[in-house]
């Protein structure tokens, strides 16, 4: 929630001073009553009204109805002249007047009345005003459309509007609340101006609107437009032009024969040549050392720059768009101050830049991982080093593809390369396998909204789910429960990064640390400041009797592809350190995979795979082997780079017999020729960086008794 600052104001403070003829006054309500269903007011709300003032009133209080359920909150009083409507959103033309005297909480459950006394009360003079109360915690209103009257004070229906002064006003309200006024007496100095902001010279018409009960006195007026000790002007409505750049107080004291003289003083009222700090770090997290551009946003006649990248309280650069190398890991809050001649404003940048140590490869995962480079099919290869769950798992729609679009990491093919989003085909894998777990788990994944998405909508859906055991994206963090042992209570990591606003890719890793008892969320390499606490050595889930399904719930429900496309998805049996988190940043794993169903032969259908340790770049001893072919037949092997061809797959029934297909386009050149049962190929990986990403395809065909043809394998290569 952002604090609303109250600016000085004398006249909240401003001492009543009766006449000798006036009784002591005792604070009555004025109360505006219910009319329909109660609606609330979310947190940090502001309620608008119009009051007509027909003889001067004292504001001590008000009584309101809050629910008991929002705790402690606090309220803040504003007034603008005229009228509220037209001024919702715009804060500069808002006076804050007062605020409540503590800490205001429903003493009794439900929704009750209770009463809000004030620091101190507000004066207003007779006139139109408009006042917005603004609550930091909740409080209730209701439609319709009523007026208050009192002999001296005429409240108007008005609007409710979410934030401060921010939020577009909702339909006519009437808060169901009491006014405690009471009549005032004496002399009370009081103005306003719509110029409070601008750049010099600032022309600024002051609109005095002081009131006296004395009516047959001559009030006479001095004006301090810059509070500091000498009088500008003894007119009633004066005009004053700022020449330089600063933050103004203004004093009006006017003076009665009755009451003597009476001050106001308008603390910081006018500010000429105002100036905001902003900024945006150009990297936000990386591996040391991370080197780190800075862009200067900030607005206003800005003249000297002063940045702090390491929090430390040393200015490390007077540029305005400035560079700077971290050295060592951490997480580091750079803060930007701005000046001008008369003006300061500073900043600090959340969530800040984090710069990570050496990344290491954590390596392929132990229990399941969906790298989703399938060209086409329904089936999703599980290239995971266990048999916990299936080889692979199944996708109800026949178009699931998507481009990834990442060119420098995984260059596959356009068109493929990640489960897609679909707004209403079933874009989601089932395992074939319940989720059953004891122990550490780190569960990482890569997210990004798509473009064609409904922007409007917050950012949503079940990345896995069983039921208990999930994992789920909301407008704001990640949320994950674990089941079993932990419950169905869920951990939230706060999402700093918004999917729907930059449509690039995020990573996203929670870490469950069984040994330390931890749930932490990583997004891309960066740790949350929420660190959830268990009971270590305690966690275990049995399972459920569903499925586990990647990308909805297990009933199909809620999918995370209804706006976004997922990649990568990854499930260790361990807490992952920092330094492999940064490693999953670095690109999916070297795998091997299958698609497609191949034919039979004379001994069955060939199958098809790999020796000479994972396709990292780098590995001579890299083979592709084919097996469980006809002894004695000719098989010929084919290699190539493309798979997504709209030819393919090409029909060999007339050559190799029924349901033979071609899954690749033998491209590559490399291949041999050789005869069953077995054969292989070498296939040696050159150590060359730019084929970081690049997916070779093989296929095996035999010519025996009967033509067969192999599944078509995927050589995905990695560093």
């Amino acid at each position: 929630m952002r604090a609303f600052a109250l600016l000085p104001l004398a006249l909240v403070a401003l001492p009543i001073v009766p006449p000798v003829e006036a009784r002591a006054q005792v604070p009555y309500p004025l109360c505006l009553p219910e009319n329909g269903p109660r609606t609330p007011v979310r947190e940090s709300a502001t309620i608008f009204f119009d009051v007509i003032v027909l003889d001067a009133v004292v504001v001590y209080g008000f009584d309101c109805r809050v629910p008991a359920s929002v705790g402690p909150f606090s309220f803040s009083v504003h007034t603008t002249p005229f009228s509220y409507h037209g001024q919702e959103r715009t804060p500069s033309s808002w006076t804050p007047v007062a605020r409540d005297d503590g800490n205001v909480q429903n003493p009794r459950p439900g929704i009750d009345v209770v009463h809000v006394s004030l620091a101190q009360g507000f004066a207003l003079a007779p006139g139109t005003w408009g006042i917005a109360v603004h609550s930091s915690g909740g409080h209730y209103v209701t439609p319709g459309l009523i007026n208050a009257n009192d002999p001296i004070l005429i409240v108007a229906p008005g609007s409710v509007a979410s934030g401060s002064f921010t939020g577009a006003p909702q339909a006519s309200r009437s808060w169901p609340a009491c006014l405690w006024i009471h009549r005032q007496f004496g002399l009370l100095p009081d103005f306003e101006t719509y110029d409070r902001q601008g750049y010099s010279p600032l022309p600024v018409n002051f609109l005095n609107t002081t009131w006296c009960s004395n009516q047959s006195g001559f009030v006479q007026f001095a004006w301090d437009f810059e509070d500091d000790g000498t009088v500008d002007s003894f007119a009633r409505d004066p005009t004053h032009v700022y020449l330089l750049a600063g933050i103004y107080s203004v004093r009006l004291t006017a003076t009665d024969p009755v009451f003597g003289a009476v001050s106001v003083v308008k603390r910081d009222f006018i500010s000429i040549d105002p100036i905001t700090a902003r900024f945006v770090p150009m990297t936000r997290s990386g591996r040391v050392p991370l080197t780190v551009r800075f862009t200067d946003w900030s607005e206003g006649p800005i003249t000297a720059w002063a940045w702090d990248f390491q929090g430390d309280g040393v200015v490390d650069s007077t540029e305005r768009n400035p560079t700077w190398v971290y050295a060592n890991p951490g997480l580091y809050l750079p803060t930007l101050e701005v000046r001008n001649r008369g003006q300061v404003d500073r900043t600090t940048d959340e969530p800040g830049v984090y710069v990570m140590p050496t990344s290491v490869d954590p390596g392929p995962p132990d229990i399941l991982q969906y790298q989703f480079d399938e060209p086409r099919g329904a089936a999703v290869a599980n290239t995971a080093t266990s048999t916990r769950y299936p080889p692979f798992g199944s996708v109800p729609s026949p178009r699931w593809q998507a481009d990834a679009g990442r060119p420098g990491s995984d260059p596959v093919a356009p068109g493929i390369g990640c489960l897609g989003y679909s707004l209403g085909s079933p874009n989601l894998v089932r395992t074939g396998a319940r989720a059953v777990h004891a122990g550490s788990l780190t569960i990482s994944f890569k997210l990004r909204r798509a473009h064609e998405s409904r922007w409007w909508v917050p950012d949503s859906g079940f990345v896995i789910s069983d039921g208990p055991f999930r994992v789920r994206l909301t407008s704001n963090s990640v949320a994950f429960a674990g089941g079993g042992t932990l419950g169905t209570a869920e951990y939230q990591g706060r999402v700093w990064w918004s999917l729907s606003g930059t449509h690039e890719w995020h990573h996203y890793a929670l870490v469950i640390d069984d040994t330390t008892g931890t749930i932490l969320l990583w997004e891309n390499g960066v740790p949350d400041r929420t660190l959830r606490t268990y009971p270590p050595g305690t966690y275990v889930y049995p399972g459920s009797a569903n499925e586990l399904v990647v990308g909805a719930t297990w009933s199909g429900a809620n999918r995370v592809t209804a706006l976004n496309d997922l990649d990568d998805l990854r499930i260790y049996g361990r807490a992952l350190g920092e330094p492999e988190i940064g490693g999953l940043m670095l690109g999916e794993t070297a795998a091997v995979s299958t698609f497609g169903t191949g034919c039979p032969g004379g001994a069955g259908t060939p199958v098809i795979g790999a020796s000479g340790g994972p396709p990292r770049l780098g590995n001579a001893a890299f083979r592709i082997e084919a097996g469980n072919l006809e002894p004695g037949a000719l098989v010929v092997l084919f290699t190539g780079l493309g798979a997504t061809a709209s030819t393919l797959p090409i029909d060999l029934s007339a050559w190799l017999g029924p349901g033979c297909v071609a899954e690749l386009l033998p491209d590559l050149g490399a291949f041999g020729v050789g005869a069953g049962p077995s054969f292989s190929i070498p296939l040696p990986l050159p150590n060359d960086q730019n084929l970081r990403g690049v997916h070779v395809y093989a296929q095996a065909f035999a010519f025996g008794t009967r033509g067969a043809a192999s599944p078509a394998l995927d050589v995905h290569l990695e560093r």
